[in-house]
């Protein structure tokens, strides 16, 4: 690679923050690193691991995040809970994403993903520190980075980000791109911007996995549909069934979290149903059917009903799962109206909830089986 590229990845933008691998990663005053806290998911920044010696890289890591690494779940999908990783299990994470792009020798990382989620953690921050490249953190609404014709990138996706990708495609003329994808569905815009980048400019890997298990399985794009292969270190339990009969997910890994205070799970039964197609092959076939994820955050529908109707008591309504173009998977609410849909109460309840729906619908009545399930697809409106 000529010069003139490798500096035009590290070009000077004053709309990025620029700062230092130890004050990304040192205690901030609640003792956690100061990625995590919210901070670094705010606005855009650049931090040059490039400038570190491949010496010193993984000494920092291990020196300033030496208690480990904390992330919690949600509490969309139930009751938040906390799991815990040391230092080493998080590094490890972070070589086997390393391990996938070496074909592509990644000189940059354009991440999407936020510092303090698991996966974030993972792409945004050691990711970079593994491979010695500048890693630029973009907010969805953030400003471009600086022109990289030539350069070879990795991007790191999260549904939305494929808009942004289709905004910007100019910005990949002439640039290698391996984009990494997490377990959210794919929005349709991706297939967009794949075919429209080409298969001889860039490269789409989708990672399956949970802030539980860390990634345990990845396919690359436009291979057979719900197909998916373990990663190296990553088992199915011995009671998984052979094959063709559909199952709940249940691996070993060496990089599962345990909660805080209690030892490590030998393994981690998943939400996902799946049927084995091989030694260490699987076809997703959906998740537990009231669970979808909003990009990258997974909601409980029923948790979320529950909560609404404490909300708007007397009011029938239901929330169904559906497809959404740009974060591929999303849920409606129907109401059924008269009386009139209570607006106002809804949006206060959705806001002490952290979610929103994709839209609220009016509907004459909720056709329901005789046990008062919501008759649907799982991603569809209701039938």
């Amino acid at each position: 690679m000529s010069g003139s590229a490798r500096r035009s990845t590290t070009a000077v933008n004053t709309s990025f923050q620029h700062v230092t691998p130890r004050e990304l990663l040192e205690p901030a005053a609640d003792g956690r690193p100061a990625f995590m806290t919210g901070a670094f998911g705010r606005t855009p920044w650049v931090v040059r691991w490039d400038l570190v010696p491949e010496s010193r890289r993984r000494g920092l890591v291990f020196d300033l995040v030496r208690d480990g690494l904390t992330h919690s779940t949600s509490g969309t999908s139930g009751t938040p809970r906390q799991w815990y990783r040391d230092t080493g299990q998080a590094w490890c994470e972070a070589e086997l994403l390393a391990g996938l792009l070496g074909p592509d020798r990644p000189d940059a990382i354009m991440s999407f993903a936020p510092p303090e989620h698991s996966y974030g953690t993972w792409t945004s921050v050691l990711l970079g520190a593994e491979l010695g490249v500048p890693s630029w953190y973009r907010t969805g609404h953030g400003p471009p980075i600086p022109g990289a014709a030539g350069s070879r990138w990795v991007v790191v996706t999260i549904p939305s980000a494929f808009g942004t990708m289709r905004r910007e495609l100019d910005w990949f003329e002439g640039v290698q791109t391996a984009v990494l994808h997490s377990t959210a569905m794919l929005p349709a815009v991706a297939d967009e911007v794949v075919a429209r980048l080409g298969p001889d400019r860039c490269r789409l890997i989708e990672l399956f996995g949970s802030t539980e298990t860390a990634t345990i399985a990845l396919r690359q794009h436009g291979e057979p549909p719900g197909e998916w292969a373990l990663l190296p270190d990553v088992r199915f339990t011995a009671d998984v069934p052979r094959a063709g009969d559909e199952f709940r997910l249940h691996v070993r890994s060496p990089r599962l979290a345990r909660e805080p205070g209690r030892p490590r799970p030998d393994s981690w039964l998943m939400d996902d149903w799946v049927r084995r197609t091989g030694p260490a092959r699987f076809r997703f076939e959906g998740r537990r059917s009231r669970l979808v994820n909003v990009n990258g955050v997974r909601v409980d529908l029923d948790a979320v009903e529950a909560r609404l109707r404490a909300a708007v008591p007397g009011v029938d309504l239901a929330c169904v799962p559906t497809r959404d173009p740009v974060r591929g998977e999303h849920f409606e609410l129907l109401v059924v109206s008269p009386p009139a849909v209570p607006y106002d109460r809804l949006a206060a309840a959705f806001e002490r909830l952290g979610v929103c729906p994709r839209a609220i619908a009016p509907v004459a009545a909720i056709d329901r089986s005789s046990t008062g399930k919501v008759r649907s697809m799982q991603f569809g409106r209701p039938r």
